[in-house]
């Protein structure tokens, strides 16, 4: 429904059932596990005007099967993504140099094979391998360098073929 505000954990983990979803614009938060294990989700709307601030751990953890993958576009209004959100979710990621976002839990983007991220200076807190094995990713860096509050191995084993692409001082429209 249009005034469904907090969609609390686990709400639909595991059904199989659901192949669409459609976040209401009206919605700031999404529970830990809400859509986690949902193995025929096809496609994910997320309205770009939307309230959403809030996306719980493990939230679309293993859904999305690679044969599906659509782009994702987070809103700039998400201010925190909880550890391994999106860990193996087929999906290009899309995060814009307007995003309001300030925390990425640990594994939050693990396995996601490609998107356009931008990191701003709000960007406060990005946990272990939030990033990582994700080698066709770009991350656009506002900073010159690696941000305190940002674990040291926020983007999985830098230097090696599964690191993502990283583009320090500079942005990208995505």
């Amino acid at each position: 429904p249009s005034s469904l505000v907090y969609l609390g954990d686990y709400s639909f983990f595991g059904c199989i059932a659901i192949e669409t979803i459609a976040i209401p614009t009206s919605l700031v938060s999404i529970g830990d596990y809400a859509f986690s294990e949902c193995r025929y989700l096809r496609e994910v709307v997320i309205e770009f005007d939307s309230a959403l601030e809030y996306i719980g751990i493990a939230a679309f953890d293993n859904t999305l099967p690679y044969s599906m993958k659509r782009d994702v576009i987070i809103p700039d209004s998400v201010k925190f993504i909880g550890d391994y959100a999106f860990n193996s979710f087929y999906a290009n990621i899309i995060i814009s140099s307007t995003s309001q976002l300030t925390s990425i839990g640990k594994g939050a983007f693990y396995g996601i094979d490609s998107g356009e991220i931008n990191l701003t200076n709000r960007v406060e807190f990005i946990g272990d391998s939030a990033f990582g094995y994700s080698s066709d990713l770009n991350i656009y860096v506002e900073s010159e360098t690696k941000l305190d509050g940002w674990s040291d191995n926020w983007c999985g084993d830098q230097g090696s073929l599964t690191c993502p692409k990283i583009h320090w001082g500079k942005q990208c429209e995505a």
